[in-house]
């Protein structure tokens, strides 16, 4: 048993000086998205700081901080702070050859919540109807069950002070009854 356990010893030692050998990889600098100059009312936009997009709510042209609504909150942000919605991938440029084709993932019209925690819920819901709003999505069903109702409760909560939210109401029965939500998506002054 000695000899096992000294022969397993070497074997350790040999890996870990291996180990020690391999060239150590630099981590990975955070890249910052480009800032934006200018924006105009209504337009998505990120806001890296709270790492979530939000809708712009005055133009900004001209105006150093602009007011940004980010779910059910209001928030003061300079201009220059704001990026792009959707920020492209750094060094990556291609140009297509003849007709330009923009590929954008298809949002789908139902969204399940399921099994989810509140907060989890919350973000994932908010960040997918934003999605919904800039793909032209009309109305989406929201799957939440029944349960205790508590998910139902953070759902609707979040859909009354949406931005991109014109309505919702429960499901009817043959939409899923109470166990779904059905929210109509817009800007709510269109």
């Amino acid at each position: 048993m000695t000899t096992l356990r000294r022969n397993a010893q070497i074997t350790l030692g040999e890996i870990a000086g291996a180990l020690e050998e391999l060239p150590v990889s630099p981590s990975p600098v955070p890249v910052q998205p480009p800032a934006l100059k200018e924006v105009t009312a209504g337009q998505t936009v990120f806001v890296p700081n709270l790492d979530c997009k939000g809708i712009v709510l005055e133009a900004g042209s001209g105006r150093e901080e602009v007011n940004v609504q980010v779910g059910i909150m209001q928030v003061r942000v300079r201009v220059s702070d704001l990026a792009p919605a959707t920020p492209a991938l750094p060094g990556y440029h291609h140009e297509p050859k003849g007709a330009q084709v923009t590929q954008t993932p298809r949002i789908e019209p139902e969204i399940h919540l399921l099994g989810k925690r509140a907060e989890e819920a919350s973000r994932v819901l908010e960040e997918y109807l934003y999605d919904a709003l800039e793909q032209g999505l009309s109305r989406v069903r929201i799957v939440h069950g029944f349960g205790t109702g508590a998910l139902r409760h953070v759902v609707q909560d979040l859909l009354r002070h949406h931005p991109a939210v014109r309505s919702y109401r429960p499901g009817e029965q043959h939409e899923g009854g109470g166990g779904v939500t059905i929210a109509e998506v817009g800007r709510k002054d269109e």
